[in-house]
Order: structure tokens, then sequence, then C-alpha cells
């Protein structure tokens, strides 16, 4: 036994020694300069070429069998020369490599060491680039030659296919250090006008080996011309390669990035993504755990598993968005927004569960909340057709304090009309467009695409300071055709039913909106709407209305429909008829009738109704009709709603079975209709007796009355002219 260890470890020292020897013979009688030009010839027939080895080269020996060399440059391809630079160059490269193992069939690597590596690549204006003959010479097939059989070829790839079958699967790798420093690449795209330089990078690991876990620490600089950003990246984890079981671990996988530029919101950007990564390819599954990704200040966690992710791959995971300042998030992205409340945009969070096919993602409940609202929901996706279904739940939402701080509200005395206008074209309409920029880009592509049908429900909602309850819609959109139908909400003890169609399938626009309500107190309503409680009562109105156009303006002229609406049990405060008839009334008798504005007073009626035509943004109404116990109103005329000019008649006669004294006075003169003229703006309407039909009516009187009156001397006259002649006679 003793022998037999002792012949044993002879015969090993012996077999070192002459592994020794022979490395010491080959370094001493072989000197490895005199292979340039063989090194230089090979790459140069392998690739198309120059490979120019400017430094020496050295060996290096036991335990390690390794080489080192200086001013590697492998040259750009012929039609590339005139760029004046080299497509790769090395400052100097040392690989050494144990000896003993590769008697067993393994490489074990103890340095691999690379100083300056440069890498350049170069896109000409025309699209042809400076690395593409590398990889068709990859991909170009092995010629036959005639001499092979085609059972000598098969027989062959058997042979080398057992072959290789048995390398691989005694194969083994270690690499005790690799260390990368200063590294580039640059990037001159001639035909898009863009360049992308990488410098300063730094890459190293060590105890590399197969099937056991190695850290990997890898850092670099990025800039940009074209988009104009530059930063730095930053990647650290443990990495676990497994080929043989086809497993791959990334454990701790950290991944930090801090970008600046002019392409960038906000101009600076810094990023952090953190997780374990684990990907089992023979039982094909995916597992992404202690996921967490930053974004300035806002933070997501979250897992993904996956099971089948080759054949039929499945997806589940939950995420969770943890709450931020989202006004700080907007202010860091350079996004110039500042809403109207205080309170507006302070924080937001969020969370889903998802589960997912090759064919159908699943979202089978998400939670937004942010400020004092909160979203629930959940969707279904078809990532064949692209299909969307969803419901949404949102409590309450107040969007008049998202409203810009600089935007007047109707509250603030804006022109109720213009705001609600402004309101429905800001969310319904691009910006305004020439004709070269209608041209330039289709800014309804994405709404043409879409593709969904859902349930939304909002419990409270108040948008320009009106305050709407439990509203329901339909919301479905296929082919540039979104649809609101049936839309239901209370409001303001009323209800209101509905639907509101939005056609992008032409290049404008196209709006149809359908609406009935039903017994909403006006008063509450316009103080809220317009700050201004003149008018009370019950409304009942519908309504059917079309428009077109890419912005507010277009849409307003180009208004067209049919509205009915009636008004019960009201009245209008700062409006008195019976002022306006005594004033009337003064004017005719010329007597001083006390005060006769008629601002201050108050006018009930039973009932208003009356019919509208709207047509290109005018509308027209010619049966007004108010009725109370003493007056019946009728009106007509139109309201402009493009220059928001009113141009309005209305006659006051006294009601059927009335005894209104004061039309006693003045019938005589003007009739038994006074008219009133509303002219001015929408935002400053004036009311009043039309003073030029009254005049009219009274100039006529005058003048009927001297007629009558020199009738009746000239009849007196000839009366007398008569009695003389008979008594002369």
């Amino acid at each position: 036994m003793h022998k037999a260890l002792k012949y044993t470890a002879i015969t090993v020292a012996t077999l070192i020694l002459v592994i020794v020897a022979a490395m010491m013979t080959l370094t001493i009688l072989v000197n490895p300069n005199d292979f340039k030009g063989v090194i230089s010839k090979q790459v140069y027939q392998a690739t198309g070429r120059k490979l120019e080895i400017r430094g020496d080269l050295a060996w290096s020996f036991f335990p390690w069998l390794g080489m080192k060399v200086k001013g590697v440059n492998l040259s750009n391809p012929t039609d590339f020369d005139n760029t004046n630079q080299v497509f790769a160059k090395i400052q100097e490269a040392d690989v050494r490599v144990k000896a003993l193992p590769l008697l067993a069939g393994k490489i074990e690597i103890g340095t691999l060491l690379i100083r300056d590596p440069e890498i350049h690549l170069i896109t000409k204006a025309d699209g042809a680039n400076n690395w593409q003959d590398l990889i068709d010479r990859q991909t170009k097939p092995t010629p036959v030659t005639p001499s092979n059989s085609v059972t000598q070829v098969k027989e062959d790839t058997s042979a080398k296919k057992t072959t290789d079958n048995k390398t691989a699967k005694h194969f083994h790798l270690d690499i005790a250090n690799i260390d990368i420093k200063n590294a580039g690449l640059t990037w001159q795209d001639h035909k898009n006008q863009q360049n992308v330089a990488i410098d300063n990078l730094q890459f190293s690991s060590n105890d590399v080996a197969f099937a056991s876990p190695f850290p990997i620490d890898l850092s670099f600089s990025i800039k940009s011309a074209k988009p104009a950003l530059m930063g730095n990246i930053n990647l650290q984890t443990k990495v676990m390669l497994d080929p043989k079981q086809q497993h791959y671990q990334f454990q701790d996988f950290d991944l930090t990035s801090s970008l600046q530029g002019a392409a960038i919101p906000g101009k600076q950007l810094d990023t952090k993504f953190r997780a374990d990564i684990d990907a089992n390819l023979v039982q094909q599954t995916l597992r992404i755990s202690k996921l967490s990704a930053n974004v300035d200040n806002v933070t997501m966690q979250g897992e993904v598993n996956g099971s089948q992710i080759i054949s039929q791959a499945n997806y589940t995971g939950q995420f969770a968005i943890t709450p931020f300042n989202v006004r700080q998030l907007l202010q860091h992205l350079g996004v110039k927004y500042t809403p109207k409340a205080s309170s507006a945009l302070q924080t937001m969070q969020a969370k889903l569960q998802f589960d997912s096919t090759a064919k159908v993602l699943k979202v089978n409940t998400f939670k937004i909340k942010f400020d004092q609202s909160t979203l629930n929901g959940k969707a279904r996706v078809n990532l064949d057709t692209h299909h969307i279904n969803f419901n949404l739940l949102l409590d309450k939402i107040n969007l008049d304090q998202y409203m810009s701080a600089q935007t007047k509200t109707a509250a603030n005395n804006k022109p109720v009309k213009k705001h609600l206008l402004s309101l429905i074209t800001s969310a319904n309409a691009a910006p305004t467009v020439n004709k070269k920029q209608a041209g330039a880009a289709d800014k309804f592509a994405g709404l043409r695409k879409l593709n969904t049908n859902g349930n939304v429900q909002i419990q409270n909602l108040q948008v320009a300071n009106l305050k709407i309850n439990n509203i329901k819609t339909q919301l479905s959109a296929s082919q540039g055709k979104i649809k609101l139908s049936p839309i239901q909400a209370q409001l303001y003890k009323g209800r209101l039913k509905g639907s509101l169609s939005l056609n992008v399938t032409g290049k404008v626009p196209s709006i149809t909106a359908n609406e009935t309500l039903t017994g909403v107190q006006i008063s509450p309503l316009l103080k809220d709407l317009a700050n201004t409680d003149k008018l009370s009562g019950t409304l009942n109105l519908t309504s059917n209305i079309t428009a077109r156009g890419l912005d507010g303006k277009a849409i307003t002229r180009s208004l067209n429909g049919n509205s009915q609406f009636s008004l019960n049990k009201g009245a209008i405060k700062g409006f008195d008829i019976s002022q306006q008839i005594k004033s009337v009334q003064g004017f005719i008798t010329k007597q001083k009738i006390g005060d006769t504005k008629s601002q201050g007073g108050i006018t009930s009626f039973a009932k208003v109704t009356g019919t509208a035509k709207i047509k290109n943004g005018v509308i027209n109404n010619n049966d007004l009709l108010l009725t109370s116990l003493l007056f019946k109103v009728n009106g007509k005329g139109t309201v402009n709603l493009v220059n928001q000019r009113i141009n309005y008649r209305l006659g006051i006669q006294p009601a059927i079975g009335s005894n209104v004294k004061v039309f006693a006075s003045i019938q005589d003169v003007i009739g038994n209709v006074i008219p009133l003229a509303v002219t001015g703006t929408l935002s400053n309407p004036k009311i009043g007796p039309d003073w030029n039909i009254i005049k009219a009516e009274a100039l006529k009187d005058k003048g009927k009355k001297l007629i009558d009156n020199y009738r009746k001397k000239i009849d007196k006259g000839l009366q007398g002219l008569g009695n003389s002649i008979k008594i002369g006679f």
C-alpha cells in the first residue's frame, strides 16, 4: 500500500516536472512575436480585416499558461478606411489558463485582464455599417466540396455531434478574475444624424464558474447628441449560470441610472431597479421576487411568477405603488402645472393583481387612491384583438380643484356657456392646428385603434362647480367610434339621461349629444355654476346636438340641433315686469311713476316653455311663453354662441281674466302688447323696454289723434258753414 502511494506520488511529481520543463522550454525557445504575421493572416482570412499587433507578445508559465499582448488594432472594412478610425482596439490584454486542468478537459482561467478596449461603430448616410460583414461571415454556410458524398457528410456530422456532446458533458469553466478597465464604444449614425458614446466602462467579476453564484460589477457612462442626454449606469448582481440544467439566477440584481439632458422631462431622471430573478427552462418557470423599482420619488414593489413560459406562458403577479407626492413628481419632470387647490395632487398610491396567458391579460383587481378619491376596478385584455373590457368605480372626485390656478372658473363670473364649452372641448378636441400641422401628424390615431367596452360609475362628481351624483354609463369604442350610452345621473333633485358619441373616423372629429333633464332645481344649479340665484324653478329639458371641429371655436361654429324646455313654478330675481310696464306708462302719460328701474324686483311665473333650433352655433327661439297670474310674455330671437351676442324680443300682455289697470292707460297708445328688448352679450345682457317700437307706436297714436282733432275741427267747420248757408237762404 505504501509502495503504491509512493509510486503514485513519484509519477505525479515527474509529470509536473515534465510539464514545467516543457513550458520553460516553450517560453525560452519559442518567441511568440514570430507568430504575429501568422495570427494577422488567419484573422484576415476569417474576417477580411487587418489585425495589427504593435506591442510585444509575452508568455507566462506554470502554474499559469498565458500570454500578454499590447497595442492590438482591428481595421474597418475597406470601404470605411477613409474614416481614419479603427473598428476595434485593445491597449493591453492578459489571459492566463491553469495548465494541469487542461489535461482533464477543464478550462480554469486565472486572470482575464483587458485594458482600454474600444469599439467604433459607424453607419453611413446610405445605411451601410461597419459590422454587418462580420455577421454575414458568421452566418454564411460552409460549402460542401464535390468529393464529399451525402453519406460521408452525414457520418461526419454524426461523429461531430458525438464529439460535441462528449466535450459539452465534460466541459468545465472556472475564471478566478475578470477585469475590464476603461472600455469604450462609439456609434456614429450619419443616416439619422445621431451620435452615442459609452465610455469609462468598468467590468469585474471573480470565481466565475457554472452552477455556482459569482458576482458581477458593471458601470459605464453614456452620452448622446440626439436625443441629447448623458449619465451614468451601474449594475451589481450575483449570477448563477447552469447551462446543463438550463437554470439561471440573478440574486440581488441592482440596476441604477442617473441621466441628464434636454431630452429628459425635467432634464434629470434617477432610476433604481432591484429584484431576484430565477429562470428554469427545464421546468419552464420564472420567478421575479423582491422587485422594487424607483423612478424619481415613485416606488413600485411587487412580484411575478411564470409557468410553462416556453410552451404556454402563464404569468401571475401583483404590484403596488407606495404613496408619493404627485405635485413634487411633476415639478421634477419640469411640468409647469399648478392646480387651483393646494390639497390637489398631494398623494397617490396604487396596487393591482393580474394573471395572463399568451392570449389574455386579466387585471383581477386594481385600486388607485389619489388625494381624497379612490378608484376601484378590473380589466380584461385580449392580446390578439387588443379588445379591452373593464369595470370602474370612483367614489368621489372634485375636478375643479385640479384646474390650473391661472384658469378662472364660472364661480368667478366667467360666462357659463363659455365655461362649459371650454370644459367639453378641452376634453374631446385637439388643439388648434393650421393646415401644415394637420397634415404632419394624426392626432386621433390612438382613438381609432381603441377597442373597448366597459362600465363606469362615479358616486360623487364636481365639475365647473356643478355637483352630480350616482353617474352610470357604458363606454364602447371601435374603429374610431366612441360612445357613452346610456348616461344616467342625479343632479339638483332631478335626473339626467342621455348619450354622447365621438366619431374620429375622418380627419375632423364629430360629436353627437342627446340628453334629457327632468325635475332639476335650476336655482341651486345656477348658483353653483354661475354664482347667481336670479332664476328659480323646476327645469325639464330635452336636446339633441351635433358638432364637429378640431378646436373649441370650430365646434361652436358647427353646433346644430334642437331643444325643448320648460321651467315650472319659479321666479326671475332682479327683473320686475311691473316696473318695466310702469316705465312705459310714465313715458306715455308723461308722468313720473316712482322708481322704474327693473333691478331689485322679482317676477314670479307659473311656467316657461319653448323650443329652440341651433344652426351653426346660433340658437333660434320663436315660441317662448311665460305665464303668470297677471301677465303673459311671448318671446323670440337669437343667441349667437360664436360671438356671444343676444338679440331677443319679448312681448308683455295681461293674462286672461286679470285686471291690470296699468295696461288701460297705455294700451290705447301702443296696443295690448308692451315690447321689451334683450341685447348685449351673454356675460353682460341688457333688458328693457324696446323704445324704438314704443316711440314709433306713440308717434302713430299722436298723429292719429292730431288727424282726428283736425277732422273734428273740419267737421265742425263744415257743419257751421252748412248752418250759415241755411240761414242765408
